[in-house]
């Protein structure tokens, strides 16, 4: 973290500046592919292939205001799920697939996205 005087730009704001940086934890991300593995026949995914797929998911689910999971999942211009696979992945990761991409948890999502994965 560093204050940066007004001088420092031209033409100079009438406020004092900081610029910070944030660093990515992947500890949730960690935790949950480690207890998803114990739990699940499933092979865990390496983290950052995870977390690529993770951040597609996001995609899908966000591109469109006012839709469900399911229409979502199936309707995205990114990566267009069959319906039977998308009932299947939203099924598995226990997410109601009526609801909207804003009214899901941190656990939902990532739950979403692990089933969903391959």
């Amino acid at each position: 973290i560093k204050n940066i005087k007004p001088d420092s730009f031209f033409p100079s704001p009438k406020v004092e500046s900081s610029a910070f940086m944030f660093q990515r934890d992947y500890t949730t991300a960690l935790d949950f592919l480690a207890l998803y593995n114990e739990k699940t026949e499933r092979q865990k995914p390496e983290l950052f292939e995870f977390l690529d797929w993770f951040e597609l998911v996001l995609k899908m689910i966000f591109w469109a205001k006012r839709k469900t999971i399911l229409s979502s999942l199936v309707k995205n211009p990114y990566h267009p799920f069959p319906r039977d696979g998308a009932i299947r992945a939203i099924g598995k990761a226990q997410v109601d697939a009526m609801k909207r991409p804003e009214e899901l948890n941190q656990g939902e999502l990532l739950r979403l996205a692990f089933f969903s994965f391959r």
